[in-house]
């Protein structure tokens, strides 16, 4: 069963046509450090373990069957249990503005009531998660910059919008960009296939399958977009990789322009690998490595600050 995979911590089931999780889910899923469910077919009331649930085609769903049972939690409630420590209503406003902004600038979301625009959640009146994906939007309105940076997970994706972009944007990926015209990339974003992707990220895969043979197929390189279809858990969000899980898969280097797009990154893995001392120094925790082949190491091996005790460099 489910709850017997005490050692997963990355699961990603994310348009797979699901339309219920096992109650058995819930044994585990406070020990997974990341998890999506979003785009799927799973009905109100869903497992209370799992706080946001992302986007889903609710269309087959029984509304009936959410309203009639009283422990089901909805996730537009704006201010839970009349808690109102904390409360600030010049936020809530602003929070609403960019919701009323969205319904009055897009043709999809005409007439409707701006707390029912997308998944929404809030806590004590602030709004906290925003889900707008497959919404046939057009258009962000450039307030969403007044509160993006306080939201814990924000998704436009599957959408129609095109340039200019809000401020707080540099580019905003996974669109439909037919009726964009030509292409629209920014200063720095190579075009590649229709979609929009942030040089040094490119620049990045590119020197990964450089330096490890293992990525390489017949003496060629890999293009850095296919790593993808064969990694763990490589993910992009608008152009940049916003999760890289590339665990026990043979790599024996990790290049240094890693650290160009290394703070870009929210989650980042690449343990049980055979890479070599030194480490690029942005890397703040690259996990265990077979070092078995790794030639030895002296002092002058280890980057500056740092020195070679057992094969490994260790910082002075």
């Amino acid at each position: 069963s489910i709850s017997s995979l005490i050692e997963l911590r990355y699961l990603n089931l994310n348009n797979n046509l699901i339309s219920d999780l096992p109650e058995g889910f819930c044994d585990i899923y406070s020990d997974l450090d990341y998890f999506d469910i979003s785009n799927n077919l799973i009905c109100q009331p869903s497992l209370e373990c799992v706080e946001f649930i992302g986007y889903q085609n609710t269309d087959e769903c029984d509304p009936a069957a959410f309203i009639d049972n009283e422990s089901a939690v909805d996730n537009r409630d704006i201010m839970i249990n009349n808690n109102i420590e904390n409360i600030n209503f010049e936020y809530f406003q602003a929070d609403l503005d960019v919701l009323r902004a969205l319904v009055d600038n897009n043709e999809s979301l005409k007439g409707l009531d701006p707390l029912h625009v997308g998944v929404q959640q809030w806590n004590n009146m602030r709004l906290t998660d925003l889900d707008l994906s497959g919404l046939e939007l057009t258009y962000l309105p450039q307030n969403v910059c007044d509160i993006y940076s306080g939201l814990n997970t924000f998704d436009v994706s599957d959408n129609k919008i095109c340039p200019p972009y809000p401020r707080c944007f540099e580019y905003v990926g996974s669109q439909d960009t037919g009726s964009c015209g030509r292409s629209f990339c920014p200063d720095n974003y190579t075009d590649i296939d229709g979609e929009c992707y942030q040089e040094n990220h490119i620049a990045f895969l590119q020197s990964l399958v450089k330096n490890n043979t293992v990525l390489q197929q017949d003496g060629a390189g890999t293009s850095p977009l296919d790593i993808v279809q064969d990694a763990d858990l490589i993910k992009w969000k608008n152009g940049k990789i916003e999760t890289f899980v590339l665990t026990a898969s043979g790599l024996t280097n990790l290049p240094e322009n890693i650290c160009n797009v290394y703070y870009d990154i929210g989650l980042f893995d690449v343990s049980n690998n055979e890479i070599c001392q030194p480490h690029p120094l942005c890397v703040e925790n690259i996990g265990y490595q077979n070092t078995e082949d790794c030639p030895a190491l002296d002092d002058t091996a280890c980057l500056e600050g740092y020195v070679s005790f057992d094969n490994k460099c260790y910082y002075n």
